[in-house]
């Protein structure tokens, strides 16, 4: 069974750009259908979730400092979250 990991953002800003720069690098992302939440699907290997999880925090932390965004990536169970820096 394929399963997937959600990243999600606080901001349409950030949506819109992150969409455009993960296209770039080859991520397959589709955005979030529920309407209550701003991000992505992103489909991982069978099986592969955590690993996949793992990958894409280390791509977006450097994402995130290339694009020199005000975020903070933090793993969840399942989803990647980009959040404001915070306390």
């Amino acid at each position: 069974m394929s399963e997937s990991i959600e990243l999600q953002v606080a901001r349409v800003v950030d949506q819109e750009a992150l969409l455009k720069v993960l296209s770039e690098r080859g991520i397959a992302a589709e955005p979030l259908a529920d309407g209550d939440t701003l991000g992505f699907r992103i489909p991982c290997d069978d099986g592969g979730a955590d690993e996949a999880c793992g990958d894409l925090l280390a791509q977006l932390e450097d994402l995130v400092s290339e694009m020199g965004l005000p975020l903070v990536p933090q793993r969840g169970d399942g989803f990647v979250f980009l959040r404001p820096p915070g306390d």
